[in-house]
């Protein structure tokens, strides 16, 4: 049986567990740098937390870069031209009737 060599996860199937909860359902993947680096290198990326008292496979890391929609992007604020709909300005023939 082959040993498996990435000191971030303990199995292939613990790799495969967390890449499918974090990864899969997020925008940047695939093709996502933190990811890629972390399998190449084995180290714990900073965008990464550990979590030692962790009781299932997903949760033992945790990516504060996991963005599962894209940002919105808001319009910045203009002058509000909206015509009052009840200033009313009685008209001359209103003003003489008692």
């Amino acid at each position: 049986m082959k040993k498996y060599r990435n000191p971030l996860w303990r199995s292939a199937v613990h790799q495969a567990i967390w890449i499918e909860k974090w990864c899969e359902r997020c925008i940047r993947y695939p093709g996502c740098p933190i990811l890629s680096k972390a399998q190449t290198s084995g180290r714990k990326p900073r965008e990464w937390d550990r979590n030692d008292h962790a009781q299932t496979m997903d949760s033992t890391l945790k990516c504060h870069s996991f963005a599962d929609q894209h940002p919105v992007v808001r319009r910045g604020e203009t002058e509000d031209h909206t015509l009052e709909m009840f200033h009313v300005h009685p008209t001359p023939h209103q003003r003489d009737t008692p």
